[in-house]
């Protein structure tokens, strides 16, 4: 029974890289180029993955997606000064609120 479990982890990995990461072909030429896409798409399954299980065990009431999560990071901005300011991160939503405090990310106000 572990046996199966673990294969079901596996498959599920491997839709994530299909479906999410877009790795349906690599369509490269070179060996290198080959490695250094094979690396980065597994450092962003890693990524996918450690988001389920923050969705599993702390937002799944919520009702975010992978999907969700991303989109709403993606409006989440430094905004850079010349001169002697600091630079500043935008305001977040209380959506970005809540997902930035189940991943234990404190954002300075």
């Amino acid at each position: 029974m572990t046996i199966y479990r673990a294969k079901d982890g596996v498959e599920k990995c491997f839709d994530d890289l299909k479906s999410e990461l877009d790795m349906k072909r690599l369509r490269v030429h070179h060996s290198d180029r080959m490695n250094n896409r094979l690396f980065i798409q597994f450092m962003a399954l890693i990524l996918i993955s450690y988001i389920h299980q923050i969705i599993r065990e702390q937002l799944q009431k919520s009702g975010y997606t992978t999907k969700g999560i991303l989109i709403e990071w993606k409006s989440l901005t430094t905004i850079h000064y010349s001169g002697r300011y600091k630079s500043k991160l935008s305001e977040a939503t209380k959506a970005q609120k809540d997902i930035l405090q189940a991943f234990h990310v404190v954002i300075d106000s």
